[in-house]
């Protein structure tokens, strides 16, 4: 068998030579494609053999799988990617795609891997190296030859309120293992905030697949409830089973990475949290009320200002902008903020153009040149072809805004363009573009 794998490793190379894109030059493609790849070929052929033996342990042997720096234990990610595509066969049919790509760069080769995944399917290409099959298909893996090894997680030790961070890098894979030690002072929230690609699971629960920013609650140690019987956060599930660990895998995209950071707050801290103060927005005035529409150079500028939010993120690169962003400023002091189809055209392989459809409803004023919206109820919904089917939905539970408002500086060009300065506030910096046209 492993002369069998050897000789069909060989002869892929000779295969390569030939059809390495423009150039036909097998020194131009990357390692990981023209040693993992002949070797996942040469496995196949021999119907696994020692050869490949030594490479699943060399596979499984990382904690952070590095994927750009690999030569032959690459032919572990190929498996990977057999398997979220949907089996041997689709894989080999996409070899020669694959060669082209190959020659093009990490990035170029890793986005044609993983396309056409829906996001949610490619973020649990880390966590199926945990091989814990009891847990799920996504926390597994086969394939030809395979060993019983398994990567092996970073543990973790979160013992309070500040957030434990984990992170890996661009191609990268990592399963890390959040130990979870409250004390006896429970019950207790738990957060989970993540970055890009990842999977969670509690064992004896249900897995979490995100592919954007997210933010999961749970509640460890008993029910959560403050003495006044109120929810400190309503519909907060209690964490599944013992509760003591929290696994996640991280997987990096082809140019980005991805992150989880995990924070445990007493149940008794958050019931004494004082409640939201009244907002004075002040009142309506007449040059304001009527109907606006964004501009749309605005509107790509607001997406572009908020996809950096998070620390070292990188700006959407928006080629364009379709769709109506309408604000309508009522003299009872309500308005509302309606996005119709707005789609924004990104050059990136992973994100790809998305829309944002929705509405929210808020009250509004104006105090010494300065707009205040505040009581704001939303619900946007995101659609795109990474994200799957299923929309990404964002309510106002998602966005935390302190006292509920957001305020920005009021400044007129002419009596029909409207320009909101300055924006403080989640919500006006995520959701209302800064300038505006009455309709």
């Amino acid at each position: 068998a492993r002369l069998r794998s050897v000789i069909a490793h060989e002869v892929f190379h000779c295969w390569t030579y030939v059809n390495s894109a423009e150039t036909a030059d097998h020194d131009v493609l990357v390692e990981w494609f023209a040693e993992g790849m002949a070797t996942w070929v040469g496995e196949q052929f021999a119907h696994g053999s020692s050869f490949g033996l030594g490479w699943w342990g060399a596979y499984f042997d990382q904690t952070t799988f590095p994927l750009f720096r690999t030569e032959y234990s690459a032919f572990g990610f190929w498996t990977q990617i057999a398997q979220l595509q949907g089996g041997d066969d689709v894989l080999w049919g996409m070899i020669p795609a694959l060669t082209v790509a190959a020659a093009r760069g990490d990035a170029s080769l890793y986005a044609a891997a993983t396309r056409p995944l829906p996001l949610e399917r490619w973020a649990t290409l880390a966590s199926n190296g945990a091989r814990q099959p009891d847990w799920g298909a996504d926390w597994d893996l086969t394939g030809v030859g395979i060993t019983g090894d398994a990567r092996p997680a970073i543990p973790v030790a979160v013992t309070g309120p500040t957030p434990i961070f984990a992170e890996v890098g661009p191609g990268e894979q990592a399963l890390v293992r959040f130990d979870l030690d409250p004390g006896d002072d429970g019950p207790w929230i738990v957060t989970l905030a993540s970055e890009g690609l990842t999977n969670a699971h509690w064992p004896g629960g249900e897995s979490i697949a995100s592919t954007l920013s997210t933010e999961h609650q749970w509640c460890l140690g008993g029910a959560c409830a403050c003495p006044d019987g109120s929810e400190p956060v309503p519909g907060l599930a209690e964490v599944p089973g013992s509760g003591t660990e929290l696994w996640v895998g991280l997987t990096g995209g082809p140019d980005t990475g991805s992150s989880a950071s995990l924070a445990i707050e007493s149940l008794d801290q958050r019931c004494e949290e004082p409640p939201p103060t009244t907002v004075d927005v002040g009142a309506p005035v007449e040059s304001l009320i009527g109907t606006w529409v964004a501009t749309s150079d605005s509107v790509a500028q607001m997406w572009l200002d908020a996809s950096t939010f998070g620390e070292g993120a990188p700006p959407l690169d928006i080629a364009g902008v379709s769709g109506d962003v309408v604000m309508t400023l009522n003299e009872s002091g309500s308005g509302t903020l309606t996005y119709t189809e707005v789609t924004l055209f990104v050059n990136d392989s992973v994100i790809g153009d998305f829309t944002v459809t929705g509405t929210s409803t808020f009250s509004w004023g104006v105090i010494d040149q300065t707009m205040t919206i505040a009581n704001s109820d939303f619900s946007f919904g995101v659609t795109s072809a990474a994200l799957g089917p299923t929309p990404l939905t964002i309510t106002d539970e998602d966005v935390g805004n302190p006292g509920g408002s957001t305020t920005a500086v009021v400044a007129f060009e002419g009596p029909d363009r409207l320009f909101l300065l300055d924006p403080e506030g989640s919500l006006g910096r995520v959701f209302f573009p800064l300038v505006w046209t009455r309709e």
